[in-house]
């Protein structure tokens, strides 16, 4: 029998280790705001898929430092988009409770899971 030691798996290089992060964060996300996987980049301006875009560009950019060509590239975003909803992540934190919680919560939750 072979024994499996550190050259038996292959290595995971950063995009896929991005990919990761990215689906864990994402799953994490619609479950929290109630948004299919699917539907969270589709073009809506309701304010559920605005917040749940705007917690995901946050995690993604501050908490994991993620390049902003990184995220537009798993997004389909573009950089501009994302600076604006991270800086819009501020404004909403200090003026909504209810999403202050659930990204607290969110965040919590992506922390245990990674």
């Amino acid at each position: 029998m072979e024994q499996l030691n550190y050259y038996s798996f292959p290595l995971i290089d950063k995009i896929s280790m991005q990919n990761i992060f990215y689906n864990n964060i994402s799953n994490i996300i619609c479950n929290k705001f109630n948004i299919p996987e699917n539907e969270i980049f589709e073009k809506n301006r309701t304010r559920k898929y605005i917040n749940a875009r705007c917690c995901m560009f946050f995690i993604l950019r501050v908490k994991h430092k993620l390049k902003l060509l990184d995220i537009q590239n798993m997004t389909g975003y573009n950089y501009s988009t994302i600076i604006h909803s991270v800086q819009n992540y501020k404004t909403f934190i200090k003026y909504d409770k209810y999403f202050r919680d659930k990204v607290e919560s969110i965040i919590i939750n992506c922390e245990k899971k990674l």
